[in-house]
């Protein structure tokens, strides 16, 4: 059982199983144990004569720590990353465990993967279950000779058993019951309502799985590193950088001036400080991502190369870090100004990204390892992702906010000093937990709004059932927290 017909059952039983998992229910544990069928099933249809790379033995390991997030956060937009992490970190483990080297793979030879990958998921589990076909077709002729006397068997069957039941039920009424709730017509109705959408559910998994759980069979890629020479000249490519480095010089000494230089140079602007930092962050953060598309794609190119165009990357990566400290400058006036949003706490997210993905562009440019730059940017956003889940967004901006509330002595005079209570209730089950736990120090004000909203929060899910499939420590906190409201 290690060919196409285990890897086309596999396929199916991971499919039915999914739309268990799946259907009409919220992510939650449902991700983990889907994640960790699938690599179990990897696992055990793996090549015997392949051994995964010491290099790629982090992959199912970290999909497993992503598809555990899922039962934890409630978080939307992180919820959504954890889950297209271990899926992705997923297919990489698939594609180690089929003998490809992942983690030594350069910028060329993973589009190349993507691009099979992508094209595979339409063709692959045709051509699986036509290999598949015929054998589990012998199987079954196999095994179905006498199928026919066991159904003649069965037609004979049933007017008796139609009869005894008819005068079992007339001489027991308990025996009554049960069969008329075993003929309930409306019974079946609605157990076989939602049969369909969970048939094509079950359909899609499948196939997605046979495709993923096919790269087991393609054998081990040798992928060639090549150079490429690139259509930008190193004339070119000075001109560019050393132009971009310019303005962001010109940018930097304003900040150094302005913005870093305190308050009283902006008041002798004649600009509110507030004012001035309340706009910007997101473009300077666009900036810094552009110049880490701009360098990586001037590193893959070899005519670029040379000691000139390196050290103007470099120092454009210096003065490009200047300009994500203006922006987290900026951004943290804001807060200090207007308080927290689960948006401005992503956007310093991407700051703290950004700051470790160009030490690492930095080093590609001078190790002239541009072409092997994914795999630490990937790590790199990995690990940030690891932290945030830990911090828990909508906890952390719920309990900064009213910590707002509780001392505002060292807010500025223009600040925001209002609670909104429906914000941070609206945050989700992340949240709950600290607002109510935080009720106690709360202004009475500001207790008695949260606490109206909150009552309205637990009356509307008092008889809310999770299914175990959504199984979720977030959701399990806020409930208990809930029920637990004075």
């Amino acid at each position: 059982m290690r060919g196409p017909v285990a890897i086309s059952l596999a396929a199916l039983l991971f499919g039915l199983a999914g739309q268990q998992l799946f259907f009409a229910r919220a992510a939650g544990v449902n991700v983990l144990l889907a994640t960790a069928l699938l690599l179990a099933l990897a696992w055990w249809l793996r090549p015997g004569d392949v051994d995964l790379d010491l290099a790629d033995i982090w992959l199912p390991a970290a999909a497993i720590v992503f598809a555990a997030f899922c039962a934890i956060r409630t978080d939307a937009a992180l919820v959504a990353f954890d889950g297209a992490a271990a899926a992705g970190l997923t297919v990489a483990s698939l594609i180690a465990l089929g003998g490809t080297k992942v983690a030594r793979l350069d910028a060329a030879a993973i589009a190349t993967e993507l691009a099979d990958m992508t094209l595979e998921v339409v063709d692959r589990p045709i051509r699986l279950a036509l290999v598949a076909s015929g054998p589990i077709a012998r199987w079954l002729r196999s095994r179905t000779g006498r199928v026919s006397r066991y159904a003649s068997g069965a037609i004979l069957a049933s007017p008796f058993l139609i009869v005894f039941g008819a005068l079992f039920a007339s001489a027991d009424p308990v025996f009554a019951r049960w069969t008329n709730q075993l003929l309930d017509v409306e019974r079946w109705r609605e157990l076989f309502r939602d049969a369909g959408l969970r048939l094509l559910l079950a359909i899609v998994l499948t196939w997605l799985a046979a495709a993923t759980l096919a790269q087991l069979t393609r054998g081990p890629r040798r992928h060639v590193a090549k150079t490429w020479p690139g259509a930008v000249h190193v004339e070119a490519a000075t001109v560019l950088v050393a132009c971009i480095d310019l303005l962001f010089a010109l940018f930097v000494a304003l900040q150094v001036g302005y913005l870093f230089g305190g308050r009283d140079t902006i008041d002798a602007a004649g600009v509110p400080y507030s004012a001035y930092a309340r706009r910007g962050f997101f473009e300077l953060i666009g900036c810094a991502t552009l110049v880490v598309g701009l360098l990586f794609g001037l590193g893959l190119q070899s005519r670029t190369r040379s000691r000139i165009t390196a050290g103007l990357e470099l120092v454009l990566v210096g003065l490009t870090l200047v300009v994500l400290a203006s922006a987290w400058f900026r951004m943290g006036l804001y807060q200090l100004a207007y308080g927290w949003t689960e948006l401005r706490f992503y956007a310093l997210t991407g700051i703290v990204f950004l700051g470790l993905a160009l030490p690492i562009v930095a080093f590609s440019v001078v190790a002239d390892r541009m072409r092997f730059v994914i795999q630490p940017l990937a790590a790199a956003a990995l690990v940030v992702a690891i932290g945030v889940n830990v911090l828990s967004p909508s906890a952390f901006v719920a309990r900064a906010d009213l910590q707002r509330s509780i001392d505002p002595s060292g807010l500025p005079d223009d600040a925001e000093r209002r609670m909104d209570a429906t914000y941070l209730v609206g945050l989700g089950d992340g949240a709950l937990p600290v607002l109510i736990e935080t009720l106690p120090v709360l202004p009475s004000a500001d207790r008695d709004r949260l606490v109206a909203i909150l009552r309205a929060t637990a009356v509307g899910r008092r008889n809310a059932n999770e299914p175990w499939e959504s199984l979720n420590l977030d959701r399990a906190r806020a409930a208990l927290a809930l029920e637990a409201l004075p």
